[in-house]
């Protein structure tokens, strides 16, 4: 796991280079070495995709068990660097383990049993119906759009339903 940040500060004596869009004092200065948290959610809803794409690709038996193991890995370390990024600007996280937590237990639970398409989608479907990917994306954007006023950065504008 990547964890090469350091700890946001507004202390005017910082060693580092700081940026910062506004003089309010309430606002965090972001230090050069500190992860995006809008990246850092791209990275858990990315680990969040392949983990169930490897699921897939296992229950068909195009890949082996171990790549599951890997994909769960890398999906508690991206939860992990998120809920550690949150933490450094004091935005509360505690309810994002438990729903990544459900994924993970879920395709642990069903790599017990033996490889198959309609196992992958019977847990699939579970996992749908809990609501876990909305409530992963709502959760992380949530925590995005607080770190984004804390920092000063602009709001993200909100995604159109449709193109024309």
């Amino acid at each position: 796991m990547d964890t090469n940040w350091e700890m946001a500060t507004s202390s005017p004596d910082s060693e580092l280079e700081s940026t910062t869009t506004s003089s309010m004092a309430d606002i965090q200065v972001i230090e050069p070495n500190t992860p995006q948290l809008d990246e850092l959610a791209t990275k858990l809803g990315t680990s969040y995709k392949q983990l169930w794409g490897t699921l897939t690709l296992w229950a068909n038996g195009k890949v082996p068990e171990s790549l599951v193991r890997n994909s769960i890995v890398r999906m508690r370390n991206s939860t992990n660097a998120f809920v550690q990024a949150c933490a450094t600007h004091s935005i509360d996280c505690a309810d994002l383990p438990p729903n990544t937590e459900f994924a993970v237990a879920l395709v642990e639970h069903c790599l017990t049993q033996p490889a198959a398409p309609a196992v992958a989608d019977t847990y699939s479907k579970i996992i749908r119906e809990h609501g876990t990917p909305f409530a992963l994306f709502k959760l992380t954007t949530e925590k995005v759009a607080i770190w984004r006023e804390k920092t000063g950065l602009p709001a993200v504008p909100a995604v159109m339903a449709s193109h024309h």
